[in-house]
């Protein structure tokens, strides 16, 4: 029995191995390796791949071209020590053929946008190779996800054209090898499957990560969801909201940056003394905090720099939201700048995650609402009329907005680094937020689409480092103004119907928003005992 890997690229430190008497081990490498470590005999592959990862694969794809046919031989990946579990097991196996079921499953279309967020692969590579799979009548429902770290054969003919059709597929599509060694099982042979590869998957003889053979920018969530849509259109799914899509991946920006090396301002405004700050905030020394307000509230509470404004702006809401969206209007430019409803408690994780969410960041609401979800809530808890409602999303058609795109934003928290592109997306956010709409999401959303500035998005708002959500909100003295008829939710069957008609968004698909109950009571809609009657069927 052989047991092999291949290391390119410096990628990996040689594996320690179980010694067994009956096992050869066998190490191929590119010359960036120390070839000292024992019991392992090492050979110097000449593979013509610029890629090193590629380059890696080529022995694991094809070790025919390597070994004898009918050997039997275990691939290890050499991130990974061959234990003497392995071993033992590897020897008791009398099969021809196994792979190890991977232990965080994907669907096909989830893989596909794992590697894409990940920068693995370009939303081309992805698209080629997906249409490909289909054009062959490939059926990603079958798609069952291996992990590839250890694989069992014995080269047989069967055995071995199934390794030459993964390397064809995989040189030919995305760069990892579990898409591709699922079509080869669709189109030569099904391996079993093992349930679990073996190996200690923390990795312990990894050096560095493959990205660092990567120059693929990573996406924004919004183009991870235009792949998702692509893909589903692809393979027919009858489902393609963008809605309905889950990330593969929480898009934290702090995974894709690095400490900004200048002062952080975050800053809010409260307006009607809607907000005192909590007690149990914590404050950093080097980070700059300025509260602007109308004059109504306690100006006492340090580190906060106070600044009162003379706004010619009624609404105690507008008059916030002015601020808000202008932060340019306030600050220096390329000034780094947090906005931060007032009434949250403040914490060092906060901080330190703001420092590398630049240059522009904000939440994933937490429903991951679908446009018409958005609507629901607002419209229900009466904060704008029907009248005004319907003017605005007559007004984003005809700007040409999609609304099956909407990308849930919740603007509690905003990072800007305060450069010309922020300013014109800041110019068109005000613009759609002061159409008498009075919430914030939706236009946030349109200026994302107008201008094509896309924020990254924390997947799981959570990990910005605040406590978000209703019962968080320690500080919070009023509630959201209300401009519309206490009484429209009754109306509002006869609203989504209106609503299908201008944005196309079928109610049975994007209106599945629950929660109206709670907030009713809260502002006052509903009474403790009345029941809900909305029409819906929610």
């Amino acid at each position: 029995m052989i047991f092999y890997t291949c290391i390119t690229n410096g990628y990996d430190t040689v594996p320690d191995v179980y010694y067994d008497k009956d096992c050869q081990y066998i190490c191929f490498h590119d010359g960036t390796i120390e070839t000292t470590k024992p019991l392992w005999k090492y050979i110097k592959i000449d593979v013509e791949e610029e890629c090193p990862v590629r380059r890696s694969y080529h022995p694991k794809h094809c070790p025919h071209l390597y070994f004898d046919e009918g050997e039997y031989v275990v691939w290890v990946d050499a991130a990974y020590n061959i234990t003497q579990d392995l071993v033992e097991f590897s020897k008791e196996y009398e099969g021809d053929f196994m792979l190890p079921t991977h232990p965080d499953k994907r669907s096909l279309t989830a893989e596909f946008n794992k590697l894409h967020a990940y920068g693995f692969s370009t939303k081309d590579e992805i698209i080629d190779m997906a249409r490909l799979m289909h054009s062959r009548g490939y059926d990603p429902k079958d798609y069952d996800q291996t992990i590839n770290c250890v694989i069992w054969r014995r080269l047989t003919p069967e055995v071995i054209e199934w390794g030459k059709v993964w390397r064809e597929w995989y040189m030919g599509g995305v760069n990892r090898d579990q898409v591709s060694s699922s079509m080869a099982e669709y189109l030569v042979v099904k391996a079993d499957r093992n349930p679990t590869p073996m190996v200690d998957l923390s990795k312990p003889n990894r050096i560095k990560p493959y990205n660092h053979s990567f120059c693929i920018d990573k996406p924004t969530n919004r183009s991870i969801v235009d792949l998702q849509t692509e893909l589903n259109e692809i393979f027919n799914f009858k489902d393609i909201s963008s809605i309905m899509i889950k990330s593969t991946t929480d898009s934290l920006p702090f995974e894709f940056g690095s400490d900004i090396d200048t002062q952080l301002i975050v800053f809010t405004c409260i307006t009607n003394n809607y907000d005192v700050f909590p007690k149990e905030s914590y404050y950093d020394p080097n980070v700059k905090y300025v509260c602007f307000h109308d004059g109504t509230i306690d100006t006492t509470v340090e580190p906060w720099i106070y600044v009162e404004l003379d706004l010619d702006i009624e609404d105690p809401r507008d008059f916030a939201f002015y601020v808000k969206a202008n932060a340019h209007e306030f600050f220096p430019e390329n000034s780094y700048t947090v906005w931060i409803d007032g009434c949250f408690i403040l914490t060092e994780e906060f901080v330190k995650n703001s420092m590398k969410s630049f240059p522009f960041s904000v939440l994933k609401h937490g429903g991951n609402f679908s446009f018409l979800d958005e609507v629901i809530e607002g419209y229900t808890c009466a904060f704008f009329s029907e009248k005004n409602l319907l003017n605005f999303v007559n007004d984003l058609r005809d700007d040409g907005y999609n609304f099956k795109k909407y990308s849930s934003p919740q603007c509690t928290i905003v990072w800007r680094k305060l450069t010309e592109d922020i300013k014109i997306f800041n110019e068109r956010w005000y613009m759609w937020g002061n159409k008498k709409y009075n919430r914030d999401n939706i236009p946030f959303d349109a200026a994302i689409q107008d201008t094509g500035t896309e924020p990254l998005f924390y997947g799981d708002r959570d990990k910005c480092g605040i406590k978000l959500g209703f019962f968080n909100k320690v500080g919070r003295r009023g509630k959201h103004p209300q401009h519309g008829d206490k009484k429209q939710y009754l109306r509002l069957t006869i609203l989504l119907a209106k609503l299908q008609e201008i944005t196309g968004l079928s109610q049975k698909i994007y209106a599945k928003y629950k929660d109206h109950e709670f907030y009713m009571r809260y502002f006052g809609i509903i009474s403790g005992v009345e029941k809900l009657r909305t029409g819906t069927g929610n």
